[in-house]
Parts: structure tokens; sequence; C-alpha cells
């Protein structure tokens, strides 16, 4: 199925108004050159997270605590760092950054700063989303029967059921505004 140009998705923004126009449009220039992010529902779904996770600004953030009494927010003994949510999915744990050092191909272990760079952070996004990197639970698992998308358990993939029916109404408006009609 195509897609709405840059431009027209950009017109087509389903929460007026675009508080953070430079940073959506650098978000959906990922998305859209993305090879293998191309089925509408699975975009739909991966801006509808990125929205919620980043309070509609599309820019990767640092988890406001830092951690603060979490065990993943604690100082790694061996490395010093801490661990706590970064990007545009709010990676954590130790494991996680080890992990997505074969995706980004950087060092997130002793830099987990990095995480916070917008190309590197959508891609820890993208393929933690397409390959289950992070729940063990995948895009391509939600697609039904009858070839509609389950974006309420979508969220699965991403942190179980936390907050799921406000992304899935999200993922909905989201669907609409980049398919052409």
């Amino acid at each position: 199925m195509a897609l709405k140009s840059l431009d027209e998705i950009i017109d087509s923004y389903p929460f007026p108004p675009l508080s953070h126009p430079d940073n959506y449009t650098r978000f959906l220039r990922f998305v859209l050159a993305d090879p293998f992010l191309t089925d509408p529902r699975f975009i739909s779904y991966v801006l509808a997270t990125c929205c919620h996770e980043t309070q509609f600004t599309f820019a990767p953030v640092e988890e406001y605590s830092k951690g603060l009494g979490r065990p993943y927010g604690d100082p790694d003994p061996k490395t010093g760092k801490i661990y706590d949510g970064r990007g545009y999915v709010q990676l954590t744990w130790l494991e996680n950054y080890k992990r997505f050092i074969a995706v980004t191909g950087f060092d997130l272990v002793n830099h987990p700063e990095l995480a916070m760079e917008p190309a590197i952070s959508y891609r820890i996004m993208s393929v933690g989303m397409r390959e289950g990197m992070f729940t063990g639970r995948k895009l391509s698992e939600f697609v039904l029967p009858n070839g509609s998308f389950d974006f309420l358990s979508a969220r699965k993939i991403i942190n179980g059921m936390d907050c799921a029916e406000k992304i899935a109404e999200y993922a909905k408006k989201f669907y609409a505004s980049i398919v052409p009609v």
C-alpha cells in the first residue's frame, strides 16, 4: 500500500498543533528511508510509540528520573554507567545496551549516551520493534488473519500493556494520516 508524501504526512499530523516540526520531520525521514519498514500498519504503530515515549516531541529523551529507585538506575559496578531509559523507546538495562551494539555498530555499553543520537535511536527502535529485541514480540506478530493490525496488543513489543489503549488510538490516527484516501 502506498503512503502519502512527506509533506502530505506532515500536513496531516493528527495531533495539532505540531509542537516540534523539525523533530517530527527528521523522524519521518528516518521512517520513510527505512527499507525494512514499509507496511503502513507497522509505520503507524512506530509513529504512535515514538509519540508516546517522547511525549509528542519526536526527539530521543532520557528517562526523567534516570532510573532512580529501579535496579537499572544504579551504576554498573564494572563500567560505572547507569543504563536508564534513553532514546525513542527508552532503552533500559545493561543487557539491552549490549544487545544493540551489534545492531548499531556503536559501543553503547561504555557510551550509553549514544542511544540519544537520533539516527542511532531510530535504528534501535526500528530493529527492536521489527525483530522483537525488546520483549521477544515483534510487529509482524500482530497482523490478524483478516489483514488488520492489533494496535492494542502490539504494545507488548515495548512494555506489556502499559498505556496500550492510548497508544492504539494514536496508531489509528497516524494510520489515517499516512495512507492516501
